[in-house]
């Protein structure tokens, strides 16, 4: 009986091993160290945003944008340039609409679906 409590033990150990391995590691793909956030007006009919419908020189937010891959999930995260905190994030899902729309009249802007707005 010792040899199959030993052998109990050694297999609960090992699978509490695998758990930790299995943990998704966070992988940087894509930084922009100046990003802009902009409060935009809702769309005035079916076509897509125009960036000159904005006040460009007018933004909300200032920070760093981080494309990070996370086991399966893809996140768009805005963070703050000087702390790292967060202050919203977009998630790239199978299935799901794709959260980065560009616009028509510009390849330097694009609109970005926030699904977690953190920051105020």
């Amino acid at each position: 009986m010792d040899k199959e409590k030993q052998q109990e033990e050694s297999n609960d150990q090992g699978s509490v091993d695998e758990n930790d391995e299995s943990e998704a590691i966070e992988l940087l793909l894509f930084q922009v160290s100046e990003c802009y956030v902009y409060l935009i007006p809702p769309r005035k009919s079916a076509a897509s945003y125009r960036a000159d419908e904005w006040n460009v020189n007018k933004w909300a937010w200032e920070g760093t944008l981080k494309v990070i891959s996370k086991g399966e999930e893809c996140i768009i995260r805005l963070e703050d340039k000087s702390t790292g905190e967060l202050y919203a994030q977009a998630f790239l899902r199978n299935g799901e609409p794709h959260p980065v729309e560009p616009v028509i009249d510009s390849s330097r802007y694009f609109v970005l679906r926030v699904e977690e707005n953190i920051g105020k």
